[in-house]
């Protein structure tokens, strides 16, 4: 899938055309990603428009005009539609990929027994496609506090929620068929954004907005992170030794207070 003929084509249409209207091809298909029907029948759609946009996004192809906080809040209420699909979200969990056992990204190669196999495959592998879209969104730096906005916007959402405690139904049993006709978008304003607040306390959304958050911190910090994982002292000496001229994208320690709840969560 990531080097099909669709990503191939998106991207050569990308490289044509001129220089301030590339970002527009980008806006053009996160809008159709977030229009179109999300629901079981429907996710292999999705899982092909995230591999293009996330093609798109970790190549070298200048997007300037581009709104990267407008995408980043995109992908984040398209994890949320994710995680609203009924049954159970925690199907969705999935452990860090060790090399040598099957790659959450190549649910296309996999035989699965079931229909209900396939279907919770599928889900894994939208959420992890979207998890990396945002991370790739790093890609595209154009003002010096861009990663720190980024990162506190996703934080924001892992705030505990106010519903915790009231009668509101839990998302995991909401009926939804992804259209703006679901139940959620019936909501009156307040209570939209209170209901897409509970969503964000589900276990699955709480660790994919801290795996995106892990992978914008790679993606704007490349050098420095390969240069982390330098094990022997002769690497580590001569690593430090170019360390001098690094670009890095730091994010102020203000931006995490208010997330040490995180530290004692009882899903952590």
């Amino acid at each position: 899938l990531d080097s099909g003929w669709a990503i191939k084509m998106f991207l050569l249409a990308a490289r044509w055309a001129p220089v301030a209207d590339r970002f527009t091809i980008l806006v053009t298909a996160m809008d159709t990603l977030s229009q179109y029907p999300l629901n079981d029948d429907t996710l292999r759609q999705h899982i092909v428009l995230a591999a293009m946009i996330g093609a798109l996004l970790r190549s070298d192809i200048n997007l300037i005009g581009l709104s990267v906080m407008d995408v980043l809040l995109q992908l984040l209420s398209h994890i949320r539609r994710l995680v609203q699909l009924p049954g159970d979200p925690n199907n969705m969990r999935t452990e860090i990929h060790i090399p040598g056992k099957p790659d959450p990204r190549t649910s296309s190669s996999q035989q699965f027994e079931s229909k209900e196999e396939r279907i919770i495959a599928e889900r894994k592998d939208l959420l992890f496609r979207l998890q990396e879209c945002i991370g790739d969104l790093a890609t595209h730096v154009y003002y010096a506090e861009q990663i720190s906005d980024m990162i506190s916007t996703i934080l924001l959402k892992l705030k505990p929620s106010r519903l915790s405690n009231s009668n509101t139904p839990s998302p995991q049993g909401e009926k939804s068929d992804g259209t703006p006709k679901s139940s959620a978008h019936q909501l009156p304003d307040d209570q939209q954004q209170q209901h897409a607040d509970s969503l964000f306390s589900l276990t699955v959304a709480k660790i994919a907005a801290l795996r995106a958050i892990k992978s914008v911190l790679l993606v704007a910090n490349p050098r420095h992170a390969h240069q982390r994982m330098l094990s022997t002292a002769s690497a580590a000496a001569s690593a430090g030794a170019s360390s001098r001229g690094l670009s890095r994208s730091r994010v102020p320690v203000q931006v995490w207070d208010g997330t040490q709840w995180l530290l004692h969560d009882s899903d952590g």
